[in-house]
């Protein structure tokens, strides 16, 4: 028995079939495939076994997507301004801005990651629900860590988590159910012993030192959730009443094996190209009893004495052309395949010098990639509003701070979209003409209101009336 079996004897319906998915999508953005980059060449006597150099442009899709859709940029907005301070407190407590980037990285190679808000240093009472907490904390789970429950519409309404851990020569397998039997969701936490393909659960797991501050149930006291999603905003075509979406480079896999036989070609070229130079046993003098040539030479190859029909020892150079242009050629198209494929439009990565480069251009508003960002930040948007609702709700629950619950508005990156020091210069442009007020342009500059600009403007100096008496 495993995980799943174990659930489907609590009667719940679990459907597998994605984690396939999941675990050749891991390969892909870990760079190394093994039907793909593993091969053999039959030489006409035996066969060679052979590693096929990658570029592995998987992970640089998702990478690229992360830093497009959350970077230092992003900002978070609220009406209450105490309440905005709070919850970006505990996202800069949490170092959000990294581990949200890396994982917006893991979603859009797995189809799914969940962030859990949990409360911290909590005081319990008499029957173990939680009173009070110092702080809250967020976990992530990735891909094969998150089996969903319960799905109506597409929304995953309630879920599971997995976590491993290790302890001396066991290791442990942490499953949070987060359920809601009731008016409110609880969270059931159980422990099971997975060694050797194994499947125990632990009764008393508080004695194990990683789970010693777990309770068995905690009541949430949130109607919504306690979980927030982020994902591709992409059809999953393989489980569509499934809430994972897919990977971002799903059904581009032929386009980068493409890409990395081409690659592997290229360096094949100048690996096999290199100036050899044949030299007859002839010709190689000793002096002092040691070789004319530096045996350590790759270059020089001697070849068998008797070899040449020419008597005379000779040294022949051997330059075979190398075909870059033709390599890139063919690289440049599989890349500009897989941008196309991932979204990004036309020439988005290039091949130059020996590496991939990334276009540094401004994207404009109709464009394939600023339709696909715009596409991304809808599913991005919904994450922010649940994620920053728990926050806010825990902060209420069990930290007792007077905190507003109207939902968050998020200010993306726009900055790919408008070239923002031309649009800037243009509006000081503006302001020295008298045609725009200086607020709009110290709030576009600095991303803050109209009304906090105004405080960041000096005060005007006073007027000085000349005293000297008018004229007469």
């Amino acid at each position: 028995m495993d995980v799943f079996g174990w659930l489907r004897g609590q009667g719940y319906e679990i459907d597998t079939d994605i984690y396939d998915h999941i675990k050749l999508w891991h390969t892909w953005y870990k760079g190394k495939v093994d039907k793909v980059h593993k091969y053999w060449v039959y030489n006409g006597r035996n066969k060679i076994p052979c590693q096929r150099l990658t570029l592995n442009m998987a992970k640089q899709v998702c990478q690229d997507w992360a830093d497009l859709l959350l970077n230092e940029k992003v900002h978070i907005n609220q009406d209450s301004k105490t309440t905005e301070e709070f919850i970006v407190s505990v996202l800069d407590a949490n170092n959000f801005w990294v581990r949200g980037n890396q994982a917006i990285e893991n979603a859009f190679w797995s189809g799914l990651v969940a962030c859990l808000p949990y409360p911290t240093n909590v005081e319990t009472s008499s029957d173990g629900d939680i009173t009070n907490a110092s702080g809250i904390s967020l976990s992530f789970s990735v891909g094969e860590q998150i089996i969903p429950l319960l799905v109506e519409n597409g929304e995953c309404l309630e879920c599971a988590f997995l976590h491993n851990a290790t302890i001396g020569d066991k290791t442990y397998c942490l499953l949070k159910m987060y359920t809601k039997p009731g008016e409110t969701y609880i969270v059931q936490n159980k422990v099971f012993d997975i060694t050797n393909q194994m499947f125990t659960e632990v009764e008393d797991f508080r004695s194990l030192k990683p789970f010693e501050n777990l309770v068995a149930v905690w009541d949430t006291g949130l109607t919504i959730p306690p979980f927030a999603f982020i994902k591709p905003n992409i059809c999953n075509n393989i489980c569509p009443d499934s809430p994972f979406s897919v990977a971002v480079f799903s059904g581009a896999e032929d386009i980068m094996q493409g890409l990395d036989t081409a690659y592997d070609a290229y360096i094949n070229e100048f690996v096999m190209g290199k100036t050899r130079v044949m030299v007859t046993a002839e010709a190689v003098r000793f002096e002092d009893g040691s070789p004319t040539f530096d045996s350590s030479d790759v270059v020089f190859y001697q070849l068998p004495v008797g070899s040449s029909a020419d008597p005379k020892p000779f040294v022949q150079p051997i330059q075979p052309n190398i075909r870059a242009a033709e390599m890139q050629t063919g690289i440049n198209d599989n890349l500009n395949l897989l941008s196309m494929r991932c979204g990004f439009g036309e020439r988005h990565y290039k091949f130059d010098t020996g590496s991939v480069a990334t276009a540094t251009q401004v994207v404009s508003e109709n464009s394939h990639m600023f339709r696909t960002l715009k596409k991304h930040e809808i599913v991005l948007d919904a994450f922010f509003k649940r994620l920053c609702s728990i926050i806010v709700e825990f902060g209420r629950m069990y930290m007792g701070q007077a905190l507003d619950t109207t939902p968050v508005t998020v200010d993306f990156d726009d900055s790919i979209i408008e070239d923002k020091q031309q649009m800037l210069n243009d509006m000081r442009l503006d302001v020295s003409g008298g045609i725009l007020k200086p607020e709009i342009y110290l709030a576009k500059k600095y991303n803050v209101s109209e009304e906090e600009a105004r405080q960041m403007m000096p005060e005007p100096e006073p007027e000085y009336v000349y005293a000297g008496g008018g004229a007469e």
